[in-house]
């Protein structure tokens, strides 16, 4: 097979796998930009932070060297910062600046929503059925419902999983 087919269900496994095997192989040239890629990817989604903007573009320029050398096209930055973008952008014809949402402030980001005006990390609940009721407290919920709102949250990360399961165990205490 040359081309990866995406669709199948072992392509997300084949991609993981021939990323990191192929970032292996720069682990002494550019270890930061190896850590990244074993450590903060998912397929074709990176998700990391920087105390500066010299170090976003770096990293940045960095991994998308080492994914090129194995036919891995790089595109699609996002960064609060327009500074990072902009370097991206210039001398790179491979690297695609991605134009804001249509609010201007928000991109999906493994499954989250992260505000990059004010950087931070939005979790949203599924509207389904009678959740708006539910959520302005003009509802008591059901067992059911209550459980619904709780598995309709999604955080891959696990940073708000506290707050989750202490939702869970609400339901466990009250015995409901």
């Amino acid at each position: 097979m040359q081309v990866m087919t995406f669709g199948a269900s072992c392509s997300p496994s084949c991609a993981q796998y021939v990323k990191n095997r192929n970032a292996e192989s720069f682990k002494k040239e550019y270890p930061r930009a190896v850590k990244c890629i074993l450590e903060n990817h998912y397929v074709d989604d990176m998700l990391d932070s920087v105390d500066t903007e010299k170090e976003a573009i770096s990293l940045a320029r960095q991994v998308h060297y080492i994914h090129l050398q194995d036919g891995f096209l790089i595109r699609n930055w996002v960064s609060n910062s327009r500074e990072v973008l902009s370097a991206l952008g210039e001398g790179a014809s491979t690297l695609v600046r991605l134009d804001e949402t249509t609010d201007g402030q928000t991109e999906k980001v493994l499954g989250m929503w992260w505000d990059t005006k004010e950087d931070l990390i939005r979790y949203l609940v599924s509207p389904r059925y009678r959740h708006k009721e539910l959520l302005q407290g003009r509802q008591r919920p059901t067992k059911r419902e209550f459980l619904s709102v709780l598995m309709s949250i999604y955080d891959p990360l696990g940073l708000i999983s506290f707050y989750v399961m202490s939702g869970f165990l609400v339901l466990v205490i009250l015995g409901i």
